[in-house]
């Protein structure tokens, strides 16, 4: 596939799109045209955040997500910081994947929340997408977060991890599994935190 040909005339288009703008309901589409931009739109998001709404609604989170991953705005990012509140955790793992650091306490927050909640299948997703994230881009904070679980698993659960890693006959027996469902998954969220722990401990080191 050829990758689109950005010209000045597109970036102008863009440019009377947003100062002309009469309504809010018209800013998805028009982050969603900026994204398609790439860098060059980086000098008309100052314009475009001056027309968002002082608090992010879902529609414009939508496209405001890809927009931030194509182009690393500084003003976009302070803009979805002031609305943090209106971003789910996976938005926000999305996020700080993309660079924006001043997300890292809230996905620590929400970690120490959820690593030990199995009674929703969504958060047994969720949680490994945070131990994922901080594994590629947290601090030393994140780390000790990450040890602190690895060690209260491992010592519950080490033994399941093994049999996680072995990936042996049992974990193709559904009765087995049933019967063991919550150690299983924890265990497997285990190895998830312990490849965390590695990697960011070579990074941070």
């Amino acid at each position: 596939m050829i990758a689109a040909v950005i010209t000045a005339i597109d970036v102008q288009e863009m440019e009377f799109r947003i100062r002309y703008c009469g309504s809010a309901r018209e800013l998805p589409d028009i982050a969603a045209g900026l994204a398609e931009l790439g860098e060059a739109a980086i000098p008309l998001i100052p314009a475009l955040v001056e027309k968002c709404p002082a608090q992010l609604d879902w529609s414009l989170r939508r496209q405001l997500l890809p927009l931030y991953e194509a182009t690393r705005s500084p003003v976009l990012g302070r803009y979805l910081l002031r609305n943090r509140k209106e971003l789910g955790v996976q938005d926000k793992c999305r996020l700080f994947d993309a660079g924006l650091a001043g997300l890292e306490e809230d996905l620590l927050g929400a970690l120490h929340e959820r690593w030990h909640n199995l009674r929703d299948a969504a958060n047994i997703v969720v949680r490994a997408e945070i131990v994922e994230t901080l594994g590629r881009h947290g601090s030393e904070q994140a780390l000790r977060m990450l040890e602190v679980i690895r060690s209260r698993l491992s010592g519950e659960f080490g033994e399941w991890a093994a049999k996680v890693r072995m990936s042996g006959a049992a974990t193709e027996d559904p009765v087995f599994l049933s019967e063991n469902l919550d150690a299983w998954t924890n265990a497997t969220f285990l190895e998830t935190v312990q490849e965390a722990v590695a990697a960011l401990g070579r990074r941070v080191a």
